[in-house]
């Protein structure tokens, strides 16, 4: 009877263990498969942020009414240029050729589509996007200020969305606050624009057009 009470008391023991290991062995499981996954969507993200690194999103650039598609492209490319070339070292040879994003919508009270173009080395896209501000000096109507933002991933969209947030929060204690290098900071005489447009909903989205 002691022997019996003993294997069965063995077996008992036994079958705990054994599921105590299986459960372990499932924790272990989706610890793994949570790891693969944040390490996954860490290099897409990574991958996504390269592929993108050098473009820039220009906002409110007048769209040129020609039905050429070439003429239209010629047009913006010399717009950009020429604009760019008032505030910073930047010339045209530094530009690849500028898209629209967005289908084509004509009328008087249309406006302009968002246009991205590659800068062809980080040195350029520098003095772009530290001298861009200079443009809208003394423009006080914000349909004609011209906004140049770096063209984000989802992600970065999202996160600059929650900085412009606290940004505008923390601005009522202290108006000289600016987003300067993704951080808020205290901005010079009373703080400055970034030069890149406070609503970048849809920021580098739509279908590239021109």
């Amino acid at each position: 009877m002691d022997t019996m009470l003993e294997m069965m008391t063995a077996l008992s023991l036994r079958v705990l263990k054994m599921e105590g290991e299986r459960k372990e062995s499932r924790v272990e499981e989706r610890i793994e498969e949570t790891v693969e996954k944040k390490v996954s969507e860490y290099m897409e993200e990574a991958k996504e942020r390269e592929k993108r690194k050098l473009n820039v999103i220009v906002v409110n650039v007048p769209e040129c009414e020609s039905e050429n598609a070439e003429e239209r492209q010629k047009h913006d490319l010399e717009a950009l240029s020429e604009m760019i070339a008032k505030v910073a070292d930047v010339t045209k040879e530094d530009l690849g050729n500028p898209v629209r994003l967005g289908a084509r919508v004509i009328g008087k009270n249309s406006k302009p589509r968002m246009m991205k173009v590659t800068i062809k080395s980080e040195e350029a896209k520098k003095k772009l996007m530290t001298n861009a501000h200079k443009l809208n000096v003394g423009v006080k109507e914000p349909s004609k200020r011209v906004y140049f933002n770096h063209d984000r991933t989802e992600k970065e969209r999202a996160d600059y969305r929650k900085l412009r947030a606290e940004l505008d929060e923390r601005r009522k204690e202290d108006p000289s606050l600016v987003i300067r290098g993704g951080k808020i900071v205290v901005g010079k005489q009373g703080g400055r624009g970034t030069g890149q447009n406070p609503d970048e909903k849809g920021e580098g989205s739509g279908t590239a057009q021109v």
